[in-house]
């Protein structure tokens, strides 16, 4: 049967373990949060240097480069490979999101036992590393009705059109792949194949706590 973190915090709080023990767990959890936060902006702007480098070769009529005393000749089977690349970066951008948001319940479960005032104060944000989710989070604090309702659609909108954007310049930088290289290229098949499980599996990480998450009430 599946713990959920609220479940598993009870336990640790229970336990009995001095008060600073708590204290410390919270400490070491912020560190993790900024590392996760920092490398998810690393891996977006990647992610688009990337995706610039690809339409840059893609559209050029550039047929050879040169690295220092280098010269590659065969440059569509340099870019060939830049989809795999983006591929692995999607999903490891899922994974650190969803640690994010584990992490994220799990601070605030463990502030709700261990300093309670400051999580009945609302302050429990501002112990947090700097993140835009974060940042929403403080947005949305005590609004209601329409507004809230509007915010949280448009910041389902983004999240959509994020998904479907990565999900959307894969297959276009495969087709392009395919387009140049053809299906009787070995290259197309080391390219596309693990391209295409590292998206599935990006995403499906994203879905496999999802349910958790969205019913989870943050305030």
């Amino acid at each position: 049967m599946l713990i959920s973190i609220a479940e598993k915090v009870k336990q640790f709080n229970d336990t009995k373990l001095s008060d600073n023990d708590g204290i410390d767990y919270l400490k070491s959890l912020r560190d993790n949060m900024k590392s996760l936060e920092e490398k998810f902006y690393k891996n977006f702007i990647t992610v688009f240097l990337l995706i610039a480098i690809f339409i840059l070769f893609s559209k050029s009529v550039v047929t050879q480069i040169s690295i220092g005393p280098i010269i590659v000749k065969d440059v569509a089977s340099i870019y060939a490979f830049l989809p795999l690349i983006l591929a692995y970066k999607y999903y490891e951008i899922c994974s650190v999101m969803v640690m994010r948001r584990l992490s994220r319940v799990l601070h605030l479960e463990l502030t709700k036992r261990v300093n309670h005032p400051v999580f009945v104060s609302g302050l429990e944000y501002y112990l947090m590393p700097y993140s835009i989710f974060l940042t929403n989070e403080i947005v949305l604090e005590g609004k209601k009705g329409f507004q809230k309702h509007f915010i949280i659609l448009l910041l389902g909108l983004c999240d959509i059109a994020t998904q479907l954007g990565f999900i959307g310049f894969e297959i276009y930088s495969l087709h392009s792949i395919y387009s140049v290289l053809g299906t009787s290229s070995a290259i197309f098949w080391i390219v596309s194949i693990p391209s295409v499980i590292l998206m599935i599996l990006g995403y499906y990480s994203l879905l496999s706590k999802t349910k958790e998450l969205r019913n989870y009430n943050i305030k």
